[in-house]
């Protein structure tokens, strides 16, 4: 995995909600989204379990859901740090869109609106873009061990946790990682079990795929 030196301004956090509380007595989905955030502030799993749609429900127990909030606190935390934020823009539709390209959509069920979105899908590799986006929350959370999650099979045997926290605590790489990151929305060519996503004015990240997982193989091709 390479890294290469140049500079960007720190991009802004943007917060949109995207949604529209309906009428009558049932919450509507900023209500509902304002409730999830309290759960998980207070850490209340069974509150949170319970504005989960049907769907989530049967995938994760309360039990489970209660283990990986527990597992990553600062996942959690940083998510309800930005549901906290003032929405810029409201639509009719019932879906959030967070900082870093997330999104939480919703679902109305029995009347009230439950969350829909995967509560825990924190590192999600099943796409090249939310690779993308995955590894550059890694980053800004400092959470050097699920960065090794995405690096490549070849390069695999020659990193370590604190080689990969010395790499990219480097002041350049964490530029790099900052320029990335203003440009997440950038177009992404995929061809195969290759992708590409241009940034800047002439760098582009190149993910491959393994074993159905994107990975990071370079943060600046220059090819």
């Amino acid at each position: 995995m390479r890294a290469a030196n140049h500079r960007a301004p720190l991009a802004a956090l943007a917060v949109i909600v995207a949604s529209l509380g309906c009428g009558g007595s049932s919450a509507g989905p900023r209500e509902t989204l304002k409730a999830y955030r309290e759960a998980l502030v207070a850490g209340d799993h069974q509150a949170a379990h319970e504005l989960l749609s049907a769907k989530l429900r049967a995938r994760y127990s309360e039990a489970e859901l209660a283990r990986l909030m527990e597992d990553r606190p600062r996942e959690v935390k940083e998510t309800a740090e930005r549901l906290a934020a003032p929405p810029r823009s409201v639509a009719i539709s019932a879906q959030l869109t967070l900082g870093l390209g997330d999104r939480i959509e919703l679902v109305k069920e029995d009347g009230g609106w439950k969350i829909a979105s995967n509560p825990v899908a924190f590192y999600d590799q099943s796409t090249p873009r939310s690779a993308i986006l995955s590894f550059v929350r890694a980053f800004r959370l400092q959470r050097w061990e699920v960065m090794l999650q995405f690096v490549p099979g070849k390069y695999r045997p020659r990193m370590t946790v604190e080689k990969m926290r010395k790499q990219f605590e480097r002041k350049p790489v964490a530029k790099l990682m900052t320029l990335i990151q203003a440009n997440l929305a950038a177009p992404i060519a995929e061809k195969g079990d290759e992708a590409r996503m241009a940034y800047g004015n002439a760098h582009e990240v190149v993910l491959i795929r393994e074993d159905g997982r994107w990975k990071v193989q370079d943060l600046d091709a220059t090819d």
